[in-house]
């Protein structure tokens, strides 16, 4: 869901705007859903291939806050995991 949330905001804040912020193979343009969404899907999990690179400030703290997010849901998951392990024993 988190991927798809970042992706609409990534498609919205660049169609909005005046200016692209985002710099696709090389090339500054305006990014389309599906690239933000296959961004969203690695820059979630923090992998970032360089491909597809935020321009302006605004999009580059959302990229950040997109990280965080990931990595704290993450951590989250794997602190539930093992407190659901030690309760059961395991």
């Amino acid at each position: 869901l988190l991927v798809i949330v970042f992706a609409c905001l990534y498609t919205i804040i660049d169609q909005f705007s005046k200016q692209p912020h985002f710099s696709i193979g090389g090339e500054l343009r305006d990014i389309t859903f599906a690239e933000a969404l296959y961004v969203s899907v690695v820059t979630l999990s923090t992998v970032g291939y360089g491909d597809i690179v935020a321009h302006t400030l605004a999009v580059r703290m959302l990229v950040a806050f997109e990280i965080f997010v990931g990595v704290f849901c993450f951590c989250s998951a794997c602190r539930r995991s093992w407190l659901l392990r030690t309760r059961t024993g395991h």
